[in-house]
């Protein structure tokens, strides 16, 4: 895997199979690749955490973007 911005190496594998399964292959190819750019992005990005809502807040914000927008729409 390289960062195309820095053209710098991030990470490689090799995987010496039997092709007769070739899917099988391409699963754990593909769950490496996944597992391993999920950990490159949690190294980077820790403040991204998922932060709790109270979701009868964030119904009532969206209610009035909505109704804010149409209001200025039809005036």
């Amino acid at each position: 895997m390289i960062e195309a911005r820095s053209d710098r190496h991030l990470w490689a594998e090799s995987y010496d199979r039997d092709l007769s399964n070739v899917l099988a292959l391409q699963n754990e190819v593909a769950r490496d690749i996944a597992n391993e750019i999920e950990m490159k992005v949690r190294e980077r990005s820790p403040e991204t955490d998922v932060h709790a809502i109270n979701p009868a807040a964030h119904e009532a914000y969206l209610k009035g973007r909505y109704f804010g927008t149409s209001v200025r729409e039809t005036a």
